[in-house]
C-alpha cells in the first residue's frame, strides 16, 4: 500500500480495525466538513426515511442534507437514528438529535416517504419552526422530487412532443456503452 515508510509497510488493517477506522476516524471528520460545508449555504433540504435494519430488526432512520453549493445541487448523508415502533413525537426527538449540528432556521424543505405518522412529524416541526425561527419549510408534497418528477411528466404529456421516449433513447444510448461516452465527450466538453 504505502513504499515510503517501515510503519506503512508494516500497516494492515483487518474487518474490525476497518470498521473502527471508518465509524470513530472517517465519520467525525466527513460529518464536521459537511456541517462546516453547510454554514456556508443558505439554505438545505433535510431528508429522512424509515427502513427496517435487517442486522439490528430495528428501524433505522436515514438523515441527509440536500443543497445548491457552486453550481450542482448536492445530497450528502448526515447520519442515522435506530428506533423501535415509535409514535411521531419518538420520532421527531429522534429527527432532532440527528440535526442537533444544522441550523434549523435554514430549513427550506423536508422531504419525506409518504405514511401518515410522517405528516404528524411534519406538521409537528412546522409548529416548531414557526415558533423558534418565525418562519415555515415549504410543504410541496413528502419528496420533492415526486413532484418534481410528476410536474415535468404532465407537462412533458401536455405538449404532444414525445419527449420522454427521447430522452429514455438518449439514456439507452450512452448507457453501458463507453465508447460512445467518449465519443460525445469528445464533442461536448
Amino acid at each position: 500500500m504505502f513504499k515510503d515508510g517501515l510503519i506503512a509497510k508494516q500497516f494492515s488493517c483487518g474487518a474490525t480495525k476497518t470498521v473502527y477506522v471508518c465509524c470513530f476516524g472517517l465519520t467525525p471528520y466527513f460529518k464536521a466538513n459537511l456541517i462546516k460545508c453547510l454554514d456556508n449555504v443558505e439554505q438545505y433540504t433535510v431528508l429522512f426515511d424509515k427502513t427496517l435494519n435487517k442486522a439490528t430488526q430495528l428501524k433505522q432512520m436515514d438523515i441527509l442534507v440536500r443543497f445548491w453549493r457552486n453550481d450542482p445541487v448536492a445530497t450528502r448523508y448526515l447520519t442515522s437514528a435506530f428506533i423501535d415502533h415509535a409514535k411521531a413525537d419518538d420520532i421527531l426527538s429522534a429527527f432532532y438529535q440527528c440535526v442537533e449540528k444544522l441550523k434549523l432556521s435554514k430549513i427550506l424543505q423536508i422531504s419525506m416517504d409518504g405514511p401518515n405518522v410522517n405528516w404528524k412529524i411534519f406538521e409537528n416541526l412546522q409548529a416548531d419552526l414557526k415558533k423558534e425561527y418565525s418562519h415555515e419549510a415549504l410543504s410541496i408534497g413528502s419528496c420533492g422530487l415526486h413532484i418534481l418528477h410528476n410536474s415535468f411528466k404532465y407537462s412533458e404529456s401536455s405538449t404532444g412532443w414525445n419527449i420522454s421516449k427521447i430522452l429514455t433513447s438518449v439514456c439507452w444510448l450512452f448507457k453501458d456503452s463507453p465508447s460512445r461516452r467518449e465519443f460525445f465527450d469528445a464533442f461536448h466538453p
